[in-house]
């Protein structure tokens, strides 16, 4: 289930950052694609129960799908 977040995220952030290309700076799309993906890798690694997790794991997928062009 958390996978299947993580991936619905990924598939819907990914076409809007064509957008986000246009309208911002690289750097800042870059830092926070980063910021995304380190704060939800530290609160995956820390997290208590079911919703931390899915929490968790959109939160990477925001990041990860705002670095593909």
């Amino acid at each position: 289930m958390a996978e299947t977040g993580y991936l619905l995220t990924v598939a819907l952030v990914t076409p809007l950052s064509s957008y986000f290309k246009r309208k911002l700076k690289l750097r800042t799309i870059f830092l926070t694609a980063i910021v995304l993906c380190i704060t939800g890798c530290l609160m995956a690694a820390c997290t208590l129960n079911f919703p931390m997790l899915m929490t968790a794991r959109i939160l990477q997928g925001a990041g990860t799908g705002s670095r593909f062009r």
